[in-house]
């Protein structure tokens, strides 16, 4: 793992697909360095999530889980709400009804709306919770503090 992200306390965002021995291992790297970071666009295994919320790492979910085909909303529920962020991947991964055509920021809410009812609550008590973890995770001023 670059230590550049370490030295500037910068997080490091992780894509990772078909390499879960190399990512586990680069993970566990990074959290001995005391890097951040986040499995970006995450599908799974349940012990790459782990081994990432063990790190100290967030899981962040894209439109992937609304598609028919999902089939883990064990995933969905396994990492605590403040370890969650959501995203779009645009303009990949577009949510289900707009699955095959170009993705939009705004298609979010149709991915936090899959998340919210596979962990038993609304969007609207899980929405606010995800707008702070990306604000923090990215080192944003929070709304609340611009007021």
């Amino acid at each position: 793992m670059n230590p550049l992200a370490g030295e500037l306390d910068k997080p490091v965002i992780v894509h990772t697909r078909d390499a879960v021995d190399d990512t586990l291992a680069m993970i566990v790297e990074a959290g001995k360095q005391g890097i951040r970071g986040v499995l970006h666009c995450f599908t799974g295994p349940t012990s790459l999530a782990r081994a990432a919320l063990d790190a100290g790492w967030s899981l962040s979910f894209a439109g992937v889980i609304t598609f028919k085909k999902w089939a883990d909303d064990e995933l969905l529920r396994l990492p605590p709400i403040q370890r969650i962020l959501v995203e779009s991947d645009s303009p990949y991964l577009a949510p289900v009804p707009h699955r095959g055509h170009r993705n939009e920021p705004a298609y979010v809410a149709l991915t936090v709306e899959r998340l919210a009812a596979a962990r038993g609550v609304s969007s609207g008590e899980i929405a606010p919770a995800l707008v702070h973890n990306a604000m923090t995770f990215f080192g944003l001023a929070h709304p609340e503090a611009r007021a």
